[in-house]
């Protein structure tokens, strides 16, 4: 029953286009808040069975005391917000979120045959999102029902569309652009199921299609970075630790110079026009990005105060209501912007220390870690469950050996 739940927790980590509530209460109870509790009951059960008592190895104290020091931070902002009861409601979404996936990730991961559960659940939620998929792809063809309901049960079927005529399928995310970071997780967890090399690649091959399918430029980038530490891994070269936090920084820089430099996409245009007519400044949700970039810069550098202790977490709508007239989820879609505007400068360097150590330090999730990394420069995860999960995970094992690492995330 154990594995089974934390298969079913897995496989719709980020389903948050599921509402069990139906808008019974003020916020989304998606599949992940009603899961939850009960995979971490389920967990301390088996660990009681085996005579396993939880225990808080040295990486995971570490972990702890930064996010509980960010969620500190996160907390303070709250009380200098001006829309005080929205951003304690979304405070305490990251609360759930941080805790819970920690706990679920330190009472799971003692198991002989963790990495082969992660991959089962991970097959499970490519399922998903196929069935999800084929389901808001006709949707957009026949203008059927924007939610389906049945009961207090409510699921939003819509997908977002890039232009008129291209729908943006998602699976059971709402958001395509974290709808990619997820399946990127499900390809990570698959490639290091152990599982034999057809079967695994194949299963890689659908996850990729389905990015595909997501048109996300921000999952595109987190791929690239998570494929290239991975196989530097893989190949077991030798890269000093500083010169792979440079590298990432370097991709992030080179990204940002393509998206600002005319004269070279023109150049790349002659090979690659449809991917770099994506890229281009004049296509509207780059321009919007940057935009939204500078805007929270502008924002958090406001004055002292506001560098210090931010305009609240969760609270950047509150601004940008010329940008999202209407929208109270309106962001910087920045996660290190948004951090810095909502949270101030010291919220933003544990944010930086949580996701830099496990990428500095040898580890199984290290390429995972590289790929959430990139995908936050353009793309803010901190409300999605698998971005938490991949912390955990990453800070758990982040001491393994460099052999251990090339094997699978099981240690």
């Amino acid at each position: 029953m154990s594995d089974a739940l934390l298969v079913v927790w897995i496989a719709l980590l980020g389903a948050d286009r599921v509402d069990l509530l139906g808008g019974i209460v003020p916020f989304a109870f998606t599949p992940f808040l009603a899961l939850t509790p009960v995979v971490v009951l389920s967990e301390l059960l088996r660990r009681h069975g085996l005579a396993r008592p939880l225990s808080l190895p040295r990486p995971a104290i570490a972990y702890l005391v930064a996010a509980l020091t960010l969620l500190s931070l996160v907390l303070v902002s709250v009380f200098v917000s001006t829309e005080l009861s929205t951003s304690a409601a979304r405070a305490a979404l990251l609360l759930a979120l941080v805790v819970g996936t920690f706990v679920v990730a330190l009472a799971a991961h003692d198991r002989v045959h963790f990495a082969r559960l992660l991959a089962r659940g991970a097959v499970y939620g490519v399922l998903v999102f196929v069935a999800f998929d084929v389901v808001e792809l006709f949707d957009f063809i026949a203008g059927a029902a924007d939610t389906f309901r049945a009961g207090p049960l409510a699921i939003r079927l819509v997908p977002f569309t890039y232009g008129q005529f291209i729908p943006r399928l998602s699976g059971p995310v709402a958001d395509p652009n974290r709808a990619g970071l997820l399946l990127l997780f499900y390809a990570f967890v698959i490639g290091r199921s152990g599982w034999s090399q057809g079967k695994r690649w194949s299963w890689i091959a659908v996850v990729l299609a389905l990015i595909l399918l997501t048109i996300s430029r921000s999952a595109a980038l987190a791929v690239i970075a998570a494929a290239a530490v991975a196989l530097v891994e893989r190949r077991d070269v030798r890269v000093p630790a500083f010169a792979l936090f440079a590298g990432t920084l370097a991709l992030a820089a080179a990204t940002t110079f393509l998206l600002a430099a005319p004269a070279e996409r023109s150049r790349l245009g002659v090979t690659l026009a449809p991917l770099v007519q994506r890229l281009s400044l004049a296509e509207g949700s780059a321009t919007s990005h940057l935009t939204l970039v500078e805007r929270g810069i502008s924002e958090g550098t406001a004055s002292v105060p506001r560098a210090t202790t931010g305009l609240g977490f969760g609270n950047s709508y509150t601004v940008l209501q010329d940008v999202f007239p209407g929208n109270r989820y309106g962001n910087f879609h920045s996660l290190y912007v948004s951090m810095f505007a909502e949270s101030g400068i010291f919220a933003l360097l544990v944010t930086l220390v949580l996701l830099g150590v496990p990428l500095v330090r040898a580890g199984p999730w290290r390429g995972l870690v590289a790929g959430v990394a990139v995908f936050s420069i353009f793309y803010q995860a901190a409300a999605e469950p698998v971005f938490w999960t991949i912390l955990a995970l990453a800070w758990l094992t982040m001491q393994a050996s460099r052999s251990t690492a090339s094997t699978s995330p099981e240690s």
